[in-house]
């Protein structure tokens, strides 16, 4: 069972990202970069912290998965994201994610979750693919 809660910085003590997201390890020495997030814990292990930024109309959302999440945790973290998602939603907001190409089961993932891709996008000097819902 997945419960989400707000980001405590003590929430990083110990965690590493997954490893398909190594590159984003140093964002866990900057718990600042996290205040408003929400954290996934599968019991006590936590899987992933996220969140989602109001620009506009739309809502930008993130993810970063720790190096606990396991595709049965993976399961689990989608409903509890897709119930957020259309919560946002209800309330008027259109919502979409950039996914780093070089994560393939992120571009899987988004199909899943109803997300189309609409293009590309350069963030932080990096070209990020845009899928929208």
């Amino acid at each position: 069972m997945i419960s989400l809660v707000p980001f405590e910085p003590r929430f990083l003590e110990g965690v590493k990202v997954n490893p398909s997201q190594k590159q984003y390890q140093y964002m866990l020495e900057n718990p600042e970069t996290f205040q408003g997030a929400w954290c996934g814990f599968y019991g006590r292990d936590l899987i992933a912290i996220g969140g989602g930024v109001v620009v506009g109309e739309e809502i930008a959302g993130w993810i970063l998965f720790t190096d606990k999440v396991t595709p049965r945790r993976f399961l689990a973290l989608h409903r509890v994201i897709e119930r957020m998602i259309q919560e946002w939603e209800s309330n008027g907001f259109s919502f979409y994610i950039h996914v780093d190409p070089s994560y393939k089961q992120a571009d899987r993932w988004a199909r899943l979750m109803g997300f189309s891709l609409r293009d590309d996008e350069q963030v932080e000097g990096r070209t990020m693919k845009r899928y929208f819902r």
